[in-house]
């Protein structure tokens, strides 16, 4: 598996995959995300098989040491295979000497998608990330910030210093725009810490 920027012909291959894997309330129009990618405000990322198939992809913020990996996803077809432990090596090294983050849905045992959400958080967790201790709201309802920490995961807590809540709202806002941000109610709670 190998990785590289986007190009025009990969459009169609990563709305389909985007649209299967991210239900509607956490898709941002595809039609806003491949504006701000042309206008050099998002990165685009594939990772593709070693015959130059399309696998997954990722949609990124990045700015200065900062990284916000907004969606990050694999094709349904090779789900499960490593391929998104792979992805977030690569991405890793692409992005070296930045500060990478992510958020993802707050395992609420409750939740319809409960079992999905323990394992997406457990599959970070396994492959570099630590939970930074700072919990998001909005309408897509509680969500929790990882951050990637590489081997310092071993711990499975990070620093909530990595990255502020100031630094993932700016971030955040560079991702959604400011309309986007306001309708979504976006904010940050005060950190805790995991004792």
């Amino acid at each position: 598996m190998f990785m590289r920027p986007a190009m025009e012909a990969d459009l169609q291959a990563i709305k389909k995959i985007y649209m299967e894997a991210f239900p509607l309330v956490e898709r941002a129009p595809f039609s806003r995300i491949i504006k701000q990618w042309r206008s050099g405000e998002l990165d685009i990322l594939t990772f593709r098989e070693e015959d130059n198939s399309l696998i997954g992809f990722s949609i990124n913020a990045s700015e200065a040491d900062l990284v916000l990996i907004d969606y990050l996803a694999i094709s349904p077809a090779v789900r499960g295979g490593g391929y998104g432990s792979k992805a977030l090596e690569l991405m890793h090294l692409y992005y070296l000497g930045k500060r990478i983050f992510l958020i993802i849905e707050h395992p609420d045992m409750e939740a319809d998608n409960a079992e999905q959400r323990s394992k997406r958080k457990r599959f970070y967790l396994r492959n570099g990330c630590a939970d930074s201790g700072l919990r998001i709201n909005g309408v897509e309802g509680r969500m929790e910030l990882l951050v990637y920490v590489g081997n310092q995961a071993a711990a499975g807590h990070a620093d909530s210093s990595i990255v502020t809540g100031k630094e993932f709202i700016r971030m955040q806002r560079k991702s959604l725009g400011g309309l986007l941000m306001w309708l979504g109610h976006i904010h940050v709670e005060k950190p805790r810490r995991n004792k």
